[in-house]
């Protein structure tokens, strides 16, 4: 019995340390592989080699390039406020207010043909927008192309009957070509009769020597 005993302890203590062996045996093959492996290098695949495609800087918002060409205008830098305008204009052709803001630059630098052109570029694509139509008119006014005016501003006051600006700038067009009682019979449209005649009589005492003040309305 006492050499089965011991026998029974011998065995014991070879599984255990058979164990023990195995685990220790599993611990220092771990230990080996990380004392082989570079310092710093990460676990995994190697993706060191892999580059991104870089992205394109945002374009600028066409509210940041309206904000840009003020501030460029506002400090007298006239041509670089104009190229910001033709920017917005051919990155978002359906902005409007671009055409307006691009032609009224080139009408205080004296381009009023340009003016006309760029506005007409925008009449394209909106071809009722009366605010284009009536500063077309404004621009053939001031060229003295009165026929074309009068064409420009009849146009936008078919198109919205209800503004007195458009009817009293095709008034004002009318004087201007010497053509009183249609230009009288529209100002009475919009104003008091006494008021009409004032008008048409300012127009016809000033037409020569600068815009007359006229009265119930604005001229522009």
């Amino acid at each position: 019995m006492k050499t089965i005993t011991k026998k029974s302890g011998y065995l014991r203590q070879v599984i255990i340390m058979s164990i023990i062996c195995l685990v220790g045996l599993c611990g220092c093959k771990e230990s080996a592989q990380k004392r082989k492996m570079p310092k710093n290098k990460p676990l995994g695949p190697d993706y060191s080699n892999v580059k991104f495609e870089q992205a394109k800087d945002p374009a600028p918002t066409v509210k940041t390039l309206y904000v840009m060409a003020g501030i460029l205008q506002n400090q007298g830098q006239y041509a670089k406020s104009e190229a910001v305008m033709k920017s917005i204009i051919h990155q978002y052709p359906k902005s409007l207010p671009a055409y307006n803001h691009l032609a009224q630059m080139q009408l205080q630098q004296g381009r009023k043909k340009e003016a006309i052109e760029t506005m007409q570029k925008g009449l394209a694509i909106y071809p009722d927008d009366t605010t284009l139509i009536n500063n077309i008119g404004i621009c053939w006014l001031i060229c003295n192309e009165y026929e074309k005016a009068l064409e420009m501003f009849t146009k936008a006051a078919d198109i919205v009957p209800q503004s007195k600006r458009y009817r009293a700038n095709a008034a004002l067009t009318l004087s201007l070509m010497e053509r009183y009682d249609e230009s009288l019979a529209l100002f009475e449209q919009i104003l008091p009769k006494k008021d009409a005649i004032y008008n048409v009589n300012a127009i016809r005492k000033n037409k020569m020597i600068g815009p007359p003040r006229l009265r119930g309305m604005e001229a522009g």
